[in-house]
């Protein structure tokens, strides 16, 4: 349960938060205070919200939800808490592109780059989990992957902005 008095901390004319709305349970509290962080009418709120791929939200919601106890919220999910809450908002798709994951087939699931790929995509610390979860998340994120000429084995994502 995030805790603070907004009325004690300093007014920002810009407040961004990139990626990091997912953390926390009581979202609707987090978005009165941090809307009271941003100075008045000429203060802004930017949250870069991930908008992965069915596939890939599939596993992340998978074990989020089992390390975090409550829901994984994408950027939809934030829209629509935006709009119960009376929010006037702009969204946008920030940046289209591919996680490129030939490195981690190359080198195989073990290196560290690998790893830390799959604790991104899965947003758990997987190396916490038994070897046949690790193997079959591997597995998984394989069969959903797509080969393209010259850039390899890569998976879709789009991040949204809403300001």
């Amino acid at each position: 349960i995030l805790q603070v008095d907004p009325n004690t901390l300093p007014k920002f004319d810009l407040v961004y938060m990139n990626h990091v709305h997912y953390y926390f349970e009581d979202f609707k509290s987090l978005v009165r205070i941090v809307k009271e962080l941003a100075k008045g009418e000429t203060g802004s709120v930017l949250i870069v919200s991930g908008n992965r791929t069915p596939y890939i939200r599939y596993l992340t919601k998978l074990f989020f939800e089992k390390e975090y106890n409550f829901p994984y919220r994408l950027s939809e999910d934030l829209l629509v808490g935006l709009d119960e809450m009376g929010v006037r908002y702009q969204a946008e798709c920030l940046k289209k592109g591919v996680f490129n994951l030939s490195r981690c087939f190359t080198e195989g699931f073990s290196s560290s780059f690998s790893k830390d790929v799959l604790d991104f995509l899965t947003q758990a610390r997987l190396t916490r989990y038994p070897e046949e979860v690790t193997k079959a998340v591997v597995e998984y994120i394989q069969a959903i992957c797509r080969k393209v000429p010259d850039k390899g084995y890569v998976c879709d994502f789009c991040d949204t902005a809403i300001t």
